[in-house]
């Protein structure tokens, strides 16, 4: 009975010893590229997001802990650093301290795909079967596989479908790459991975200041980063450098993000190998919303980009999500400023704490790994301005029928909204047009220029709008009155004119 006692004091030691162990790891992982900072001054402007997401738990009760299968938001996570989602709404988390991977389905449930829970070198096999250490960055692809940035292994491994492990890059040293064969090749402290459409995996190698690309094949190169810790330039992506790179993505032309993390900077490789730097100053500071390579970050731990190009910025130590459009604006969509937990609700209004990892997927919800705060949430896309209601204020005829007579002014009426979420419409466009009477349907005729045209422009958010549309020297006939918005959306109206 004493040796049996004396096993189960020895076992929980050990467990106990391998938490303490993982947890001081990954804090000094995040350590690595988070100063210590006094943060003052979060008001003003950069609390002005031009979109309005309303922010949901995906996953995480809010207290570190081991996972457990079945509800997702009923389950612990312990300080998870990646997010990834895939093309049917499935998310992917790299659970960090717990050195697992999990699986949230669109349904919202919960189950561990890779790790034990343990400390270890992985083992090719079961995914589950296998021993992690400190997984930061995951990835998926289009059929399902899933990538991992094995920080504490120095290694990058695949997960199939089928729940099969296997090593696809690094050893088990940490030592600067060398091209070539990606599992001869030394990796150090990979924090970020990314995977395109072709099969390339994208690695973010923190510790060698550096990104590389391993091709379907299993070739390693290095794409960016000389090697030495420093403040990039623009040019060869290869000729510049870096300072502990954490992020990477990849965008459907093959332009590649890295979130850099000591520069306070996001960068672009072009497919050419050229590099840009598209957010940030260099300064650690508050984010202020307008042009994004104006605007301070604080170590940006996570990049994620959607299909239309807006880039998507963790931006760890100022506790905050920012959007960066293709013209180069860049505004907050999640966060305060101030390191707290999270309420559901508008984003913006919204504690985050530390915000490591971002993901979007392909309806514009953007998910995000908030280390701090031991959860995932999501960010729901606000929902495009659609018109629901159109048509002409009185007065009209007596029995109800549209017959307007000439030399008037008649007013057009119409309204919007935006499925209960408030949003704005930039701008919408009026036009009135004549029909033919002896063809029918589509086939418009142009109005004269003294009735308003395509390109009259309103000023628009949710509400009710009028326009005075004057009738004065047109023909009689029938008129087709239509309001454009300028994301599609259109509404309109047929007008007998007497």
């Amino acid at each position: 009975m004493s040796d049996h006692r004396g096993s189960t004091r020895r076992r929980r030691a050990v467990g106990r010893e391998r938490r303490t162990r993982s947890t001081r790891i990954a804090l000094l992982a995040l350590a690595a590229v988070i100063p210590t900072v006094v943060v003052t001054g979060l008001g003003g402007a950069a609390n002005a997001a031009t979109d309005d997401y309303a922010l949901l738990f995906v996953a995480g009760t809010g207290t570190a802990g081991a996972p457990t299968a079945g509800p997702a938001t009923s389950s612990n996570l312990f300080n998870p650093y990646g997010v990834a989602v895939d093309g049917s709404g499935n998310v992917y988390i790299a659970d960090t301290v717990n050195n697992r991977v999990e699986k949230v389905t669109p349904g919202g449930q919960l189950s561990v795909i890779a790790g034990t829970g343990d400390t270890g070198a992985p083992t090719e096999g079961p995914a589950t079967s296998s021993n992690l250490d400190l997984p930061i960055g995951v990835a998926v692809d289009g059929s399902g596989n899933v990538y991992i940035a094995d920080y504490g292994n120095n290694r990058v491994e695949q997960v199939t479908p089928g729940g099969q492990l296997s090593v696809i890059a690094g050893t088990s040293s940490q030592g600067a790459p060398t091209a070539g064969p990606a599992t001869s090749s030394n990796l150090n402290s990979p924090a970020g991975v990314a995977v395109d459409g072709s099969g390339n995996v994208y690695i973010a190698d923190q510790g060698n200041h550096r990104v590389e690309q391993v091709t379907p094949g299993g070739q390693l190169s290095v794409i960016a980063g000389t090697g030495v810790a420093g403040a990039p330039t623009a040019g060869p992506a290869t000729s510049s450098n870096l300072d502990n790179p954490t992020g990477v993505v990849v965008d459907g032309t093959g332009n590649v993000y890295i979130a850099d993390g000591r520069n306070n900077q996001v960068e672009k490789v072009t497919p050419g190998g050229q590099l840009s730097v598209i957010a940030g100053t260099g300064a650690a500071g508050a984010p202020t919303a307008g042009p994004a390579t104006s605007s301070n970050l604080r170590t940006p731990f996570g990049v994620a980009v959607d299909g239309s190009g807006n880039v998507y910025i963790a931006d760890t130590s100022n506790h905050r999500v920012e959007k960066v459009t293709p013209g180069g604006q860049l505004s907050v969509i999640a966060g305060t400023g101030a390191a707290g937990a999270p309420t559901a609700g508008p984003a913006t209004s919204s504690n985050l704490s530390y915000p490591t990892g971002v993901a979007v997927d392909g309806t514009g919800n953007v998910y995000i790994a908030d280390f701090g705060n031991h959860r995932v949430e999501k960010l729901v896309a606000p929902p495009p301005a659609t018109i629901y209601a159109f048509g002409l204020q009185q007065p009209l005829n007596a029995d109800g029928s549209s017959i307007v007579k000439g030399n008037s002014t008649v007013p057009v009426k119409f309204t919007l909204k935006a499925n209960g979420v408030a949003t704005t419409s930039p701008v919408a466009y009026f036009s009135a047009t004549k029909v033919s009477s002896s063809i029918s349907g589509d086939d418009l005729e142009t109005l004269p220029s003294t009735t308003p045209s395509t390109g009259t422009v309103f000023a628009i958010s949710a509400g009710v709008y009028q326009y005075n549309w004057s009738t004065k020297g047109l023909a009689s006939g029938t008129y087709r009155i239509k309001v454009t918005l300028d994301n599609g959306a259109t509404y309109s109206v047929n007008v007998s004119l007497k």
